[in-house]
């Protein structure tokens, strides 16, 4: 959260179209928002379990799972640190997942850069559905992972199960659906036949 709309236009003319790791190199940027945001959450791609267009999408510049994680991960991390106030939550959600019979562990390698950098693990909680974008790849379950950044949690802990909750019931919400479009589908195709 921004402190006031005129803060959140600014950075929205900026920067909204430019990768993280990209406003990592922006000096300027780093100067004026050094420890200014409150509160940070993202869903970051899932190296190439989401895969989107466009020639500076993370995973069309980085070739190999390691460069993706040193070239995009630690540098979008260390954009959160610098950017985030001492004692503030960071939160994200993602999912390992298997691809070509081999697992991608993204929970381990990503949580893991996190640390490194100065992040904390608070909790990680287990999201309402288990689909992970439209893709034909057999994923694990989607997780919440909250970190805080600093020594004291106190205030921040008062916000986190409704942050939770409202996480949790969203994605339960869109896994019902999807579940229920799927019955009623069954339903007809069984009826036309």
């Amino acid at each position: 959260t921004l402190s006031s709309s005129s803060a959140a236009s600014d950075v929205y003319k900026r920067q909204i179209c430019r990768p993280s790791e990209d406003v990592y190199k922006d000096n300027m940027f780093l100067k004026k928002y050094k420890e200014y945001f409150d509160f940070i959450f993202f869903s970051p791609p899932y190296y190439q379990l989401e895969l989107y267009k466009g020639e500076k999408q993370s995973t069309n510049k980085y070739k190999t799972y390691e460069e993706w994680l040193d070239k995009y991960w630690d540098k979008t991390i260390k954009l959160c640190h610098h950017t985030l106030k001492q004692d503030k939550l960071m939160i994200y959600i993602i999912s390992g997942y298997i691809f070509n019979k081999k697992l991608i562990n993204l929970d381990k390698d990503m949580n893991k850069i996190t640390e490194l950098n100065g992040f904390k693990l608070l909790k990680s909680v287990n999201m309402g559905g288990t689909n992970v974008g439209f893709t034909k790849h057999k994923t694990y379950r989607e997780r919440i992972y909250i970190f805080y950044k600093g020594n004291k949690i106190d205030r921040t802990l008062i916000h986190i199960n409704p942050i939770l909750k409202t996480l949790r019931q969203c994605k339960t919400k869109t896994h019902r659906r999807k579940t229920h479009r799927r019955k009623t589908h069954r339903r007809k195709t069984h009826k036309n036949s």
